[in-house]
């Protein structure tokens, strides 16, 4: 229990103490604390991004078609351990042997382990400055018992020698509350994500160390499955004469699949432009009007035009590019989905768009045959006029206009590239 005196007030007082520099020296151990878990936490993400060299040599490997064991020890050498012992600040006894034989996947985790420990190690740091805060707020709780009485209130903080004293604590536990909540994320951070992913990076470098130990007998280029049928030849590599040699060959039959094409093709269908003829006739015709209250005739000369539909064939071509979603499968006869963009050809050129099915034969050569609405502008009769109707006038130009119109669409199409 805390004794409401100066006798008391003045225990926590000992000689030379300036309490106000105390507080800020500890928020400034702090701060330089967590200056050093931030230049930690880089190196260990440095780490990681060289240890992700493990993987790009691997698929640059798998890209030759020849492997030898020297080049395979060389080339890790080269693009792994020595970026790691050059841009990584380790002890002399803590750097990576350049010989692939010496260096197993224990030596890149405990070197993950060491520096994720060190960036763990901060908590208790900051946790061992926390203790001597912790020292400093036995002077807040002498100053809130003490509050009645002013006098010693006013004693004691004249043996602070700091006004904004509690404010300083606060400031201190506000940046430890940061810097806890950067360590915690950086621990689940690493158990979802970086751990799992360091451990498949291990693997494929268990996989670099058993090629760097045995040589290759048989290479081949990898490369995916784009149809159908398709053959991969298998090569044996000759160690003595430095060739490679054919040693078989592999029909690969792809049983079922999804794959997205580009085709190019032709249709037909069955928007086309109308058009129209004048006839034009002098006609003469009685009129009646009202003249003075009584109803005259009177007889009248003037043109008369009709418009008539020129018969034409219903049906029209042009040419499409076909994005095409299809099945990919053993069978000789496959189908599937397009969307399409094109032209219509009439006597002026339009775009149109297509959606619709497809229906495909063949395997390496693929022939769609595809059917759906298509979408384009024709010509028409402008409104209000009709066909085959008299009108008294003579027309400079026959009164047509393009309208957007939907038929259907038939077409054929051939896989554009390879």
């Amino acid at each position: 229990m805390i004794k409401t005196n100066k006798q008391t007030a003045l225990l926590i007082q000992k000689p030379d103490t300036n309490y106000c520099d105390t507080i800020n020296h500890l928020i400034y151990k702090l701060a330089e604390c967590s200056k050093d878990l931030n230049s930690e936490i880089s190196t260990y993400k440095t780490y990681l991004t060289y240890i992700e060299n493990i993987n790009s040599f691997y698929v640059l490997l798998k890209s030759k078609e020849v492997l030898t064991t020297f080049d395979i020890k060389e080339g890790i050498k080269s693009n792994i351990f020595l970026p790691i012992n050059q841009c990584l600040y380790f002890n002399a006894t803590d750097t990576l042997e350049t010989s692939i034989d010496k260096v197993f996947k224990k030596d890149f985790t405990d070197k993950e382990t060491y520096f994720s420990e060190k960036i763990f190690g901060f908590k208790e740091k900051s946790g061992n400055i926390k203790e001597e805060v912790v020292k400093l707020e036995k002077i807040l709780e002498i100053k809130k018992a003490l509050k009645p009485n002013k006098k010693e209130v006013a004693h004691l903080e004249k043996i602070i020698k700091c006004n904004d004293f509690e404010a300083k604590i606060t400031k201190f536990y506000d940046e430890q509350k940061v810097l806890l909540s950067t360590i915690k994320a950086f621990d689940s951070t690493r158990n979802k994500d970086i751990l799992p992913n360091f451990t498949k990076t291990m693997l494929v470098y268990e996989k670099l160390q058993s090629l760097a130990q045995n040589e290759p007998l048989f290479v081949t280029k990898s490369y995916p499955i784009k149809t159908d049928i398709q053959t991969i030849n298998i090569y044996k590599y000759e160690s003595t004469a430095k060739t490679k040699q054919l040693h078989d060959a592999v029909n690969i039959l792809l049983t079922r699949g999804f794959r997205i094409d580009v085709s190019g093709g032709v249709f037909a269908s069955g928007l086309y432009d109308e058009k129209y003829s004048l006839y034009s006739k002098d006609s003469i015709f009685t009129s009646e009007y009202i003249h003075l209250g009584s109803i005259r005739d009177t007889i009248l000369k003037d043109k008369f035009t009709a418009i008539y539909t020129i018969p034409t064939k219903k049906v029209s071509f042009g040419g499409m590019i076909f994005l095409q979603g299809h099945t990919q499968n053993a069978s000789l006869f496959n189908y599937g989905g397009y969307l399409g963009i094109g032209a219509l050809f009439n006597d002026q050129t339009r775009w149109s768009g297509s959606f619709g099915g497809s229906f495909i034969i063949g395997r390496s050569q693929r022939l769609f045959i595809n059917l759906g609405p298509v979408i384009s502008q024709v010509d028409r009769l402008s409104k209000p006029y009709k066909p085959d109707f008299f009108y008294q006038k003579s027309f400079d130009i026959i009164p047509v206009s393009r309208e957007w119109e939907v038929s259907w669409m038939f077409g054929f199409s051939w896989i554009i590239g390879k």
